[in-house]
């Protein structure tokens, strides 16, 4: 098997992992992620010229799925920031109704005007 053909396996699975596990993104899928970010860099430096017609296929393919993976990882990365932004606010809110008096101010600006 050459390198090309290599790589568009483990490309075509890094692309199926990412579907998959697109709705719920969680360690495991992370780390097969990883793993498989791996093996295709791994594989990448013994991908060398001259290449036949069917290399030049492949590596076609390579970059469409290449594209669709980096948009799909796009679109994750941004999910999981407004879930972290939500969480936050989540987080913030929760804290001032338990203890709505935390955030006054207690310097003695208060001022009793008479008339």
């Amino acid at each position: 098997m050459s390198a090309v053909e290599e790589c568009l396996l483990v490309t075509k699975a890094l692309y199926t992992v990412i579907l998959n596990g697109s709705e719920k993104p969680g360690d495991e899928w992370v780390a097969q992620m990883n793993e498989l970010f791996n093996r295709r860099e791994a594989i990448l430096p013994a991908i060398k010229e001259p290449f036949t017609d069917e290399e030049k296929e492949m590596g076609k393919q390579i970059i469409t799925l290449n594209t669709q993976i980096e948009k799909a990882l796009h679109k994750n990365r941004n999910e999981v920031q407004s879930e972290m932004g939500h969480l936050r606010s989540k987080k913030t809110n929760m804290k001032r109704y338990i203890n709505p008096y935390d955030q006054v101010d207690r310097d003695g600006t208060f001022y009793d005007k008479r008339n």
